[in-house]
């Protein structure tokens, strides 16, 4: 009976201790579950947390990315920026070479230049070798008028010449006309002496009896026949006047027919002369009308060639220097659009180049952000992946500490109602990361 007293009495000692232990674990278990539930809605916090962190950091890999692909656009541009330096020195050295070319141009233009000033030079002594012609062909002129009025005298002349020749012939024919006239008066008075004297004398003793009377008229004057004497002195006396002026006749008959023939002669001679100096002129100025105009034709078409040609060559100069001009004034205008397209582009390029330079800058601090945010994140981690262990170590305690109080596990539990609930600061101050 006391056994069973004691036992009875040991075993509502226990129930006791039983109740008192439930109740306290009652109590403890409330504050877990509260801790629990607090550490809950703090890892659904932390959850959130880590899921904005990992929107965050993806949305800095898209930057970064982003970033990335911007560089690798800028790193091309720098790229054409150093072909574009290259460009431009090639563009220099082109430069150099269009201004050296420029100025062999410019050279040649003088060249050119002086070469129509030559050209102008030489047309001007063409038009004083041409006036110098006209000139020497005026004179010719002079003297072909000159001859031709030679001519025209020498023309004169002959006519003069056949008009004196007409004359003398005339006077020819007159004297001729008169000496058969004397001879006819002679023979008439011949023929009255012989019918006075009754008988016909020879002619040859009439002149011996003329010439005998002639020497001896005294004689006779004072011979008896008298009057036949006297008569036969005035017939010789007549007859010898008349063959002194018959012979007189003859002789400027002679003289007459001489000078008509020298007339004839020189006439002859001077038509001769003027015939083969009229033929000699006519050939002369027939040679020299051919010289003037094959020289006139000559020197029209040497001028006419010599003009075209400098004509000609001037439009070429001048179509070389239009062309030469446009060409360089085309070369200056590229160039500068070039150089203008060159400085626009390397602005453009100095502002990507910014550009570059700030999103590096940008992407280092968003990689060096992202770091640290993944810092950030593993801390969160290891301080969920802890928290996850306390509680698991907690849940471990509480169920080895067994509420029967006949195991050997010991029945240590941690003293959660000493440290009391996590605070929300501590866990945002966990959570909190700032950006440099």
């Amino acid at each position: 009976m006391a056994s069973r007293s004691s036992n009875g009495s040991g075993l509502h000692m226990h129930r006791q201790k039983l109740g008192s232990n439930g109740l306290s674990a009652t109590i403890s278990n409330q504050k877990e579950n509260n801790c629990i539930e607090n550490l809950e809605r703090e890892l659904k916090n932390c959850y959130q947390e880590i899921d904005y962190l990992q929107d965050q950091l993806n949305l800095r890999s898209s930057e970064a990315s982003f970033m990335g692909e911007h560089i690798h656009s800028l790193e091309i541009k720098v790229r054409e920026l150093e072909t574009l330096n290259e460009k431009l020195s090639l563009m220099e050295n082109e430069l150099q070479r269009s201004e050296s070319q420029c100025l062999d141009l410019i050279h040649e233009l003088e060249h050119k230049e002086e070469e129509l000033h030559n050209s102008v030079l030489q047309v001007q002594k063409l038009e004083m070798v041409y006036l110098d012609s006209q000139c020497e062909i005026e004179s010719l002129k002079l003297d072909f008028n000159e001859m031709e009025q030679r001519l025209f005298e020498s023309r004169e002349a002959i006519s003069q010449l056949e008009a004196e020749n007409k004359e003398l012939h005339l006077y020819r024919l007159e004297s001729r006309r008169l000496f058969s006239k004397a001879e006819a008066q002679l023979e008439k008075l011949l023929e009255n002496l012989s019918v006075h004297l009754g008988g016909k004398i020879e002619q040859e003793m009439l002149l011996e009896m003329r010439k005998n009377l002639c020497f001896s008229d005294d004689l006779c004057s004072e011979e008896p026949l008298g009057p036949l004497f006297s008569k036969l002195a005035i017939v010789a006396t007549y007859d010898h006047y008349v063959e002194i002026e018959m012979k007189k006749m003859r002789d400027k008959v002679e003289e007459s027919e001489i000078l008509v023939n020298q007339l004839k002669e020189e006439l002859h001679d001077e038509k001769r002369k003027a015939k083969e100096d009229a033929e000699d002129l006519t050939q002369e100025m027939a040679e020299l009308r051919y010289q003037i105009t094959g020289m006139l034709d000559e020197e029209c078409k040497h001028r006419a060639l010599i003009e075209e040609a400098s004509i000609k060559r001037i439009k070429e100069l001048e179509e070389q220097v239009k062309h030469r001009a446009s060409f360089i004034s085309c070369r200056c205008r590229a160039f500068s659009q070039t150089v203008s397209n060159f400085y626009v582009s390397m602005n453009q390029v100095m502002k990507e180049r910014r550009k570059a330079t700030s999103a590096i800058k940008r992407y280092q601090e968003a990689h060096e952000l992202a770091e640290r945010q993944t810092l950030e994140i593993k801390r969160l981690k290891g301080a969920i992946e802890r928290l996850h262990s306390d509680e698991n170590l907690g849940r471990s305690k509480r169920i080895e500490s067994c509420s029967c109080g006949f195991c050997a596990i010991s029945s240590e539990q941690p003293d959660f109602s000493s440290k009391g609930p996590v605070s929300p600061e501590f866990s945002q101050a966990l959570l909190d990361w700032h950006p440099s």
